[in-house]
This record gives structure tokens, sequence and C-alpha cells, in this order.
């Protein structure tokens, strides 16, 4: 994660505008406080300016609005979690991450297990020999 951490410093200082490298940035924090390796009320500001910046550079960058759906989610903030996940899942392609966080973040703590578990199946569809879709 430190290695990760330099690498998304470096990418940021080489350019400024890579709305994913800001989006990614976001997305380490997020592994740094939920693992424990930051506190994650120390964590939370920092995922939301790099996904703000991400988002200020591509509005409709799907890895931003997930991580800011995730922010939301960290705040019992459910009809914002849900807008952000829904404007994150309206692109054609939809990567795994983003597809995983919509299941476990915003419609299995909302009671939407069914729903949950489908997108885990159609992660699996799309990404096989991805693991983490194998949790149902």
């Amino acid at each position: 994660m430190v290695r990760a951490r330099e690498h998304f410093e470096r990418a940021i200082a080489l350019d400024p505008q890579f709305a994913l490298a800001h989006a990614e940035f976001a997305h380490l924090f997020h592994l740094l406080g939920i693992y424990g390796v930051m506190a994650p009320l120390e964590a939370l500001p920092l995922i939301r300016e790099h996904t703000r910046r991400a988002l200020e550079i591509d509005p409709s960058l799907p890895e931003g609005r997930a991580m800011l759906g995730t922010a939301a989610m960290f705040d019992f903030d459910w009809p914002e979690a849900e807008r952000q996940f829904r404007l994150a899942m309206s692109h054609g392609a939809i990567a795994p991450r983003v597809r995983r966080y919509y299941a476990h973040y915003c419609l299995l703590p909302t009671g939407r297990a069914q729903q949950a578990v489908e997108q885990y199946r159609l992660g699996l569809r799309e990404d096989p020999l991805n693991l983490q879709f194998r949790i149902e």
C-alpha cells in the first residue's frame, strides 16, 4: 500500500488531470481505512478530497461515483449512496469493483440481498477469474 500511494502520487504529479488516478487514490485511502492502517475518520476526508478532484475532471467517472457512494454509506446517508451508485452504474461498461461495491456497500446494507447477489453473478459472468465475486 505504501508503494501504491507513491505510484498514485507520482501519476498525479505527472498528469494532474488524470481523473482515474485521483479516483484510485481515493480507493487506496478507502482500503487503508477499512484495513485499519489509517483511522477511518482520517481516511474519509481523503477519500472525498481525491474523489471530488476526479469528478471535477470527469463528472461521469464511474469509479469516482462509486467512491462517493461508498463514503456516503459510511455516513449512513443511504439516499446519497444510492444516487452516487446509480450514476456509477449508468454507464455501458461497468468496472468489476464498481459493480461489487454497489452490491456490498449499497444493496446489502439496505436489505436488497437478492439484487446484490444478482450483481455478484453478473460480475462473475463478466470477470470469471475475479475471486471477490465468489462470496455469495
